[in-house]
Order: C-alpha cells, then structure tokens, then sequence
C-alpha cells in the first residue's frame, strides 16, 4: 500500500517540535512563532487544545514523566517546567530551571530526553541570517550537571538516538548535513563525530534547502524533515548518504517528525508558512499512514 498523507491540523504560522505521547495517545507542537503549545488528540471529541504563552519563543514541550499536567518547555534560552491541565487556555505556573548563553540573544530550538533522563537541548542566535554562527549544543542531566558539547552552531536542530549501537545523531541545519557521534550513556560524553548525510551529495536539493527534525525507527533508519523541499527523507545511517524512501509534501517548509499511533506506525509531521513561501500554504501538520515501519517510543522528561 502507498502512503498515505493526511493534513491534519491546518492555519499555523511555523510548526515544530513535534512529541507522541504514548500513554495518553496524543500529539504535543508547538508554533515557534505564535508563542503557542498544542494538543492534538486524534480520538478526542475536542480534537485541539492551546495555550499561548505572551511574548516568548517556545521551542518544545515534552510531558514529564509520572507528573500529570507537567512539562518541560524550551522558553527563549532557558529550560523550564510548564504546568497546564490542557483545558485551560492559560498556564497555570512556569518555573525556570537553567537558563544559557546569557551573553548574547540565543534561544532554544528544540530538544529531546534520552532514555537516561537527560535532555539534549541546542540554541541559535537569529537563524544564522546576522551570520553569526553562536549556537550550541548542551545537556543537562538529573543531577543538575549542565554541560556544553558544541559551539559554533547556526541553527541547532535535529536530535535522535540509537540505543542498539549507542549512537547519537545531530543536525546543525546551515551545515545541510547530519553528524553521527559515539554516545556514553553513563557519562553523557559524545566522541568520533563523522558526517552520515550530506544534501550536497544530492543534486536534487535546492541549495536553501536544509536539513531539520528528524526521528529513528526500529530499524535504526533516520527519517528526515528538509526545509524549503517538500520532503521527508528516509536514510541508513550506518551506509552514509543512502536514501531509502522520499516523501513529498504539499508544502515546501517541512520542519520536523515523529512516529505516534497507537502501534507507532504512523508519522506525524510539522510544517511551516512563513514569508518567502510562495505558495501561501499555512502551517500545519500532516500524518502519514500506510509505511509499513514502526517507530520507537520518545524518552518522556524528568524534573531536571
């Protein structure tokens, strides 16, 4: 069966950090630009729930775990706790847990717990459009460790990890490319990063594309967002630059995945409408069923 692709939440301005929540069978985004948290649970009478969170730039939200209406957020360059029962339409109460880069104007992008309880979180100053390339990728650990693994960074994006043979994968988007690192789980310590897949290796790209979220299936495949192409690229990152499978979209402006379903086999997918998109599609997001792959569950947060 081919694939199939479905708009399922439509009139957003730039939709990221897409996270399934198993136990409760609903998707948590968030809308960079709006300043705004979602819910979208597919079997819900009321599929579609927001707070707006006034003037700041909200990355993620990931559930903590075994703490009902707790969530870790990305709030300009800091981490902190949410509390929202998600029928309200406002917030109850944000507590700030660490805040970075304090020196000049970074903020968070994005970020995900690894199966320890540690969050990988990165920042960017203003896109890279200053050409000041001052991101940085950290982790923060239960123990209140916070530790920076890379500096230099345009856009800090794409995270996944491979647990079977404990690798970590990384995307700095204005580099159109996506690292591989060795990964301690103990220690949290990254070592022997190497370049698994480049878009300059694919002719087909235009050059503004870049490379975005991504998510790992049982496989141990990447699947891969490209902005400004209208894809999703399935790739094996153990044989560098093979592309299995290629998704196109309606919209150009594809910012992230994940995997969710009741039997993780569907994938979830977030999309932008900013200026320069000339097709004037909003922002949305879009499932896709029929792919015959599974995905793994995503690390729920921890009060860091």
């Amino acid at each position: 069966m081919a694939p199939v692709i479905e708009k399922v939440v439509d009139g957003l301005t730039f939709a990221e950090s897409p996270y399934w929540d198993a136990n409760n069978q609903c998707l948590y985004f968030v809308d960079l630009m709006e300043s705004t948290v979602y819910r979208y649970a597919p079997r819900s009478k009321r599929k579609l729930r927001q707070v707006k969170i006034e003037n700041h730039k909200i990355s993620m939200i990931i559930p903590v775990m075994e703490r009902k209406n707790r969530f870790i957020i990305g709030l300009n360059n800091s981490i902190a706790v949410m509390d929202w029962n998600r029928k309200d339409s406002e917030v109850k109460s944000i507590n700030k847990l660490y805040e970075v880069d304090i020196d000049y104007v970074n903020f968070f992008t994005g970020g995900k717990f690894d199966l320890t309880g540690r969050l990988w979180a990165g920042t960017t100053t203003d896109y890279g459009v200053s050409g000041n390339f001052r991101g940085k990728l950290y982790s923060f650990d239960e123990e209140g460790v916070v530790k920076c693994h890379r500096i230099g960074i345009g856009i800090s994006n794409g995270i996944a990890f491979d647990y079977n043979n404990k690798k970590m994968y990384f995307t700095d988007s204005l580099s159109q490319r996506i690292d591989q690192y060795d990964i301690d789980f103990n220690t949290g310590s990254l070592s022997n990063r190497q370049v698994i897949f480049s878009l300059y290796n694919h002719a087909e790209f235009d050059e503004d594309a870049i490379c975005g979220g991504m998510t790992i299936d049982k496989e141990g495949n990447l699947w891969v967002a490209v902005f400004e192409s209208s894809r999703v690229y399935k790739i094996n990152p153990r044989i560098p630059d093979t592309v299995l499978q290629i998704l196109q979209f309606p919209n150009s402006q594809i910012t992230s995945i994940t995997f969710g379903g009741k039997h993780l086999d569907e994938l979830y997918v977030t999309s932008a409408g900013i200026q320069g998109n000339m097709e004037e599609i909003h922002g949305c997001v879009y499932r896709v069923t029929g792919l015959d792959v599974k995905g793994v569950p995503a690390d729920k947060g921890v009060v860091l």
